[in-house]
């Protein structure tokens, strides 16, 4: 079983945890043989099933030289190499706080991904500056020999993010059959697995730029801090738009 993160030690009520489901009749490397698009939901206090679903079907992959076992292992096996050792006399250049690592001017939120077994995804980027970490990160994974798109989001927390965030990609006419939100002080991290109304994925440079900038549009759409600015002066024939095109040419936003 793969849990879904750790949240700290704060209570978050009952221990519930997503199982991802193996077929283990073709090979004894169950990991190699995931059932996707089935989840079962466990309570751990309970010590039983309280959830399930069947989204999908996606076709088993081959097992085909999945066995690891050292007696079924057949030559040739490779070139044989040296051993190394790598040590750190002072300790790790890391720092461990909860679900989140720090290195050097990196910053990563680390978690489970069920899609890819029990390798572990980071959810968010480099930092590129102190100055710019207020905008929103969005990047895009295709995955089409699985038939979905991933998109990973790390923005700035806000009243109604997972709102806006959900009906860009509903206008946009996409598909979002999974997905996991987190946050961490005013971080949020959102992860989505989408695809097309007709089953495709993301298919083109263009169109993963096109949903990247849109979503990033979306969330800095709504900010939830600014400044009322009341304007008193005489009506006349494009007010408006000379208005609002001082505030474009200057960062600025309506909301």
């Amino acid at each position: 079983t793969f849990s879904i993160g750790w949240f700290g030690e704060k209570k978050q009520g009952n221990k519930i945890i997503n199982v991802q489901c193996f077929y283990p009749n073709r090979t004894v490397n169950i990991y190699a043989m995931p059932i996707e698009g089935v989840t079962v939901v466990v309570d751990l206090d309970e010590q039983k099933i309280v959830g399930y679903m069947d989204r999908l079907k996606i076709a088993m992959p081959e097992a085909k030289r999945t066995d690891y076992r050292r007696s079924r292992q057949k030559p040739p096996f490779g070139l044989k190499t040296n051993p190394i050792s790598i040590e750190q006399p002072e300790g790790p250049s890391f720092k461990l706080h909860g679900h989140m690592v720090e290195w050097a001017n990196w910053k990563f939120h680390v978690g489970f991904d069920l899609k890819d077994r029990d390798y572990e995804r980071v959810h968010s980027v480099l930092l590129e500056s102190r100055d710019d970490t207020t905008r929103p990160i969005v990047t895009v994974q295709n995955g089409v020999e699985k038939g979905y798109s991933v998109i990973n989001i790390k923005s700035k927390d806000r009243p109604k993010l997972l709102f806006d965030t959900i009906c860009t990609l509903t206008d946009m006419q996409y598909v979002v059959f999974h997905g996991s939100v987190d946050s961490d002080g005013p971080d949020a991290f959102q992860e989505y697995y989408i695809r097309h109304m007709d089953g495709c994925p993301v298919n083109s440079e263009a169109e993963r730029q096109r949903i990247i900038h849109c979503l990033e549009a979306a969330i800095e759409r709504r900010i939830s801090e600014g400044m009322r600015l009341e304007l008193c002066s005489c009506d006349r024939v494009g007010l408006l738009s000379d208005v609002t095109r001082i505030f474009r040419e200057n960062g600025l936003s309506v909301t």
